[in-house]
């Protein structure tokens, strides 16, 4: 087959290509394509999806949705993600082992994180790759302040590498530098949450951890395909501690019947964030695992923090956030207008 319906469309004109990308003989062709093909295609698309306004009328969304599911079917890469194995240094030990990866500190001309998944020797790994794959996608094509760069991948051994972010952790950061504006950094993750909604992006498992402080005391967002992956596979191993951690920030809606994650639901998580930035705790830091599934259940929220800065209209929100009916839960654009009038 050949590629030259593609190779010849004008990257002008974005509807000429969300035309294209409708038509299901030509997706289905496109699937069955030699590999040499496929490594040709999927750097064209990737080439195109750049040069897309993001801001325009949908293309570029549907775009990036074909070539998600192209290289998750066929567990294939756009050649510019990935990164020469001889040019990635990485520390001799993990700086830390959290969720399901293994994180290590590591250098591709600059300083990176490594975030090296821990895929179980009996699990589907296949499975694995085609997620991986597709959330890879998906992060290349975020740009956002309030998001932790995307630099590129490794595939054996599966890595996601992303930019280093100087200050570490969330809670870290506010416990290490108590003059921090704790409201600037709420809304920076408000504002990165918001984007990610925009884009179509569900996080899942938004907490203290998979929020990043950069060189300027910016909060940035990571982890979101991580999460995805673990959810939909089986095959990465994560110690009781990481799952009972999480726990903490997850929506009664799914501790109950195990619902599928949501946009309501990480507003749920955004919440319980609210008063980690505000505390330097996670939430309901003395309890444990069961326990605070029954208390999350059962309409329990944590208390209001005690910070000065940590105002009744920031409480009212944060309340709201907590709702038990999802559909009753601000949307992130409406509690970013909020912390901005703050």
């Amino acid at each position: 087959m050949s590629l030259q319906r593609l190779y010849d469309l004008d990257r002008t004109f974005p509807d000429r290509l969300d035309k294209l990308l409708h038509d299901k003989e030509y997706i289905d062709e496109l699937r069955g394509l030699p590999e040499r093909e496929l490594r040709q295609l999927v750097d064209h698309l990737n080439e195109v999806l750049v040069r897309l306004d993001r801001g325009g009328p949908g293309s570029s969304r549907k775009c990036l949705r074909v070539l998600r599911k192209i290289c998750g079917f066929r567990k294939v890469l756009p050649t510019a993600y990935e990164l020469p194995r001889d040019l990635l240094s990485l520390s001799q030990s993990p700086n830390a082992n959290g969720g399901y990866c293994d994180a290590y500190e590591g250098t591709i001309s600059v300083k990176v994180c490594i975030k090296r998944l821990r895929i179980s020797v009996t699990g589907d790994q296949e499975k694995v790759k085609e997620l991986f794959c597709k959330e890879a996608v998906v992060w290349k094509h975020l740009n956002h302040s309030n998001i932790v760069p995307f630099k590129g991948v490794t595939l054996d051994p599966l890595q996601l590498v992303s930019e280093w972010m100087p200050g570490g952790e969330l809670r870290h950061y506010v416990r290490e530098n108590p003059q921090a504006n704790l409201i600037n950094l709420s809304l920076g993750v408000a504002q990165g949450l918001a984007y990610l909604h925009s884009s179509g992006v569900i996080h899942g498992d938004l907490k203290g951890p998979n929020i990043m402080v950069d060189e300027s005391g910016n909060a940035r967002i990571t982890d979101f395909g991580l999460a995805k992956i673990a959810r939909g596979s089986n095959s990465l191993t994560g110690t009781s501690e990481d799952q009972n951690h999480t726990i903490r920030w997850t929506a009664p809606e799914i501790l109950r019947s195990g619902q599928a994650v949501s946009k309501e639901s990480d507003v749920f998580s955004f919440g319980m964030v609210m008063t980690e930035i505000f505390t330097g705790e996670v939430p309901f830091k003395t309890l444990k695992a069961l326990e605070i599934v029954m208390r999350i259940t059962h309409g329990e929220r944590p208390g209001r923090p005690s910070h000065p800065k940590f105002t009744e209209n920031l409480w009212e929100l944060t309340q709201r956030c907590w709702t038990e009916a999802p559909q009753d839960r601000p949307k992130m654009e409406e509690v970013l207008k909020e912390l901005s009038a703050f």
